[in-house]
């Protein structure tokens, strides 16, 4: 069985946008898979739409439950092509993951010596 964790960093701020302090601008997602010995990883940086004045939430309360909403509806990663379809673009990315792994545990190729050595 895979677990999937999220990682954030390169959290970048500005200092003041509007009436706003400190709105996360963008920052840096890694999506980590591991299944026993094998594991895989993907990352990215989302670029964040302007907060609703409204509903923004000071930087300082925030909590990695935020970003990983947000990454959950705004990380992309071009996936290659799979077997199974995916209807949104966390599925895509667990998928491309997955198939990583599957690669390490079932290689579709392997380097040798030659015989004779």
């Amino acid at each position: 069985m895979i677990t999937y964790t999220w990682n954030f960093d390169s959290i970048t701020v500005k200092p003041l946008l509007n009436t706003l302090t400190d709105v996360v601008y963008s920052f840096g997602w890694r999506r980590d898979a591991v299944d026993a010995e094998f594991s895989a990883s993907v990352s990215g940086i989302i670029v964040l739409p302007e907060p609703d004045p409204d509903n923004f939430k000071p930087y300082q309360d925030l909590k990695k439950t935020n970003f990983e909403d947000w990454a959950k509806q705004l990380a992309y990663y071009p996936a290659a092509p799979t077997a199974q379809p995916v209807t949104d673009n966390l599925s895509a990315i667990d998928q491309v993951l997955a198939d990583q792994i599957e690669q390490k545990k079932n290689p579709p190729t392997v380097v040798k010596t030659a015989p004779w050595q």
